[in-house]
C-alpha cells in the first residue's frame, strides 16, 4: 500500500483558517453549563455533555463568576468601530441641513464627513439625528416681499376667534381639466426598472390641450355658497360684476349678513385678480354696500376654498373615465358641490387659528395646507 503522508504534509503545515464567525451559546444552554458546575462536574465532563468546546464552558463559568446576579448574561460584543468620528457625523448633519438640496453621492465626500462613504452609511448616520430623505413639497414661489405681506396679513388676525373666521365669506375661482387625475396612485409591482415601466404600473400624463372649464364658488363658516361656471373664455371686470357678484355674491353677502347677529361683522375675501378691485367695481360695491378685501399674493394656503377645490378634483379623478366633454365636467362639478357637506366646509374653515399661527411661526413661509 503506498504511503500519502508526503502529499498531506504541506496541508498540515498551512496555518488553519481564522473563524470569520462565533455563533453564540444560547442562554439555556449557558443556564444548563453553570449547572452543571454546581452539582460538581468537571470542565471536561460538561464539555462532553453541553457538547461545547472546553474553552467555552471555562469562559461561561468564570463569567458567571463576576456575575453572580446575573450568571447567564453574555458579555457584550463591541461591534465594528464607527467609520466616521463623532465630530464628523455632527459635521456632516449640520452641511446635510444646511444644503438640503444635496443627495447623497455629494453628501459622502471627505469634505463632508473627513472620510469617503458609501450612500447607505451616510443614511444611517443622517437618520440618528432625525433626517431623512424625503420628496420636496411643491408650494407656490415667496418671494420675501409676499414673505412679509403674509406675515402682517397673519399677525393682524392672530387673536381672530372660530366664530370671526366663520363670518367671513371666501371665493375664488379654479379650472377643472376633462380627464386629469389629481391623485397619487399607488401600484404593486416586482422590483426592477422592466416592472416599473410597464404600463399597468405608470400613471400616464398627456400633453396640453384638453378641454377645461373655469368655475367660481363661495363657503362661509359651514355653509355652501352659489357655484357658477365660467364659460365662454376669461373673465374681465364688467364679467366678473354682472355675471357673478351682482347675481349670485351680493345675495349670499346679504343672506350671511341678515343671519349674523347684530354688531358682527361679515367679510367678503377674494384674491388680488386685477378685475377684481378696478375702479368700476369698487364704485359699485360702495354704492350697494358690498365691502370686500383680499387675501395675500401666493397665499392658496390661508384661503380654505381652495382645500374644497381639491376635495372635489380628488372626487371627480375616481370617475374621470365617464367624463368626456366640458358639459359632463360641468354636470360633474356642480354635483360635486351640492354634495358637500357641513362638516367638510367647517372642518376647511375652521383650520384657519392653526395656519395663521403656522404662518407665523415660519416667519410668513409657506405652511402644510
Amino acid at each position: 500500500m503506498k504511503n500519502f503522508d508526503h502529499l498531506l504534509l504541506p496541508t498540515l503545515l498551512m496555518p488553519s483558517k481564522p473563524k470569520t464567525t462565533r455563533k453564540e451559546v444560547p442562554e439555556s444552554k449557558r443556564a444548563a453549563i453553570i449547572a452543571w458546575r454546581k452539582v460538581g462536574k468537571s470542565y471536561s465532563q460538561i464539555s462532553l455533555l453541553e457538547a461545547v468546546p472546553y474553552s467555552t464552558a471555562v469562559s461561561i463559568i468564570r463569567r458567571a463568576e463576576l456575575h453572580p446576579h446575573n450568571p447567564t448574561q453574555n458579555k457584550k460584543r463591541t461591534g465594528r468601530p464607527p467609520k466616521v468620528t463623532k465630530r464628523g457625523a455632527r459635521a456632516l448633519c449640520r452641511i446635510a441641513e444646511a444644503e438640503s438640496r444635496a443627495n447623497l453621492f455629494e453628501l459622502s465626500t471627505p469634505s463632508k464627513s473627513g472620510k469617503y462613504l458609501c450612500r447607505q452609511t451616510t443614511s444611517k448616520i443622517l437618520a440618528t439625528k432625525g433626517l431623512f430623505r424625503r420628496k420636496s413639497r411643491k408650494k407656490p414661489y415667496l418671494s420675501p416681499k409676499h414673505r412679509k405681506e403674509r406675515l402682517k396679513w397673519c399677525r393682524e388676525r392672530k387673536r381672530w376667534s372660530i366664530d370671526q373666521w366663520r363670518s367671513v365669506i371666501w371665493t375664488d375661482e379654479s379650472t377643472f381639466e376633462v380627464g386629469k387625475d389629481i391623485r397619487t396612485i399607488w401600484v404593486t409591482r416586482r422590483v426592477g426598472e422592466a416592472e416599473a415601466c410597464k404600463s399597468k404600473n405608470c400613471k400616464p400624463s398627456f400633453k396640453s390641450g384638453r378641454v377645461s372649464i373655469g368655475v367660481w364658488g363661495a363657503i362661509s363658516g359651514a355653509k355652501r355658497g352659489p357655484l357658477v361656471l365660467i364659460a365662454g373664455g376669461r373673465l374681465n371686470q364688467h364679467r366678473y360684476r354682472t355675471e357673478i357678484l351682482q347675481p349670485h355674491g351680493l345675495p349670499f353677502y346679504q343672506e350671511i349678513r341678515d343671519f349674523q347677529k347684530e354688531g358682527e361683522e361679515v367679510l367678503w375675501m377674494e384674491d388680488g385678480a386685477p378685475y377684481h378691485g378696478t375702479k368700476a367695481n369698487k364704485a359699485w360695491r360702495n354704492e350697494v354696500n358690498f365691502p370686500a378685501m383680499k387675501w395675500p399674493a401666493q397665499s392658496p394656503d390661508l384661503n380654505p376654498i381652495e382645500n374644497i377645490w381639491a376635495i372635489i378634483k380628488r372626487r371627480i379623478s375616481r370617475r374621470r373615465h365617464k367624463i368626456k366633454t366640458a358639459e359632463e365636467m360641468g354636470q360633474a362639478v356642480q354635483r360635486e358641490w351640492e354634495l358637500l357637506t357641513e362638516k367638510d366646509i367647517q372642518k376647511c374653515v375652521d383650520s384657519m387659528q392653526k395656519r395663521v399661527r403656522q404662518c407665523i411661526k415660519n416667519e410668513g413661509g409657506s405652511t402644510k395646507y
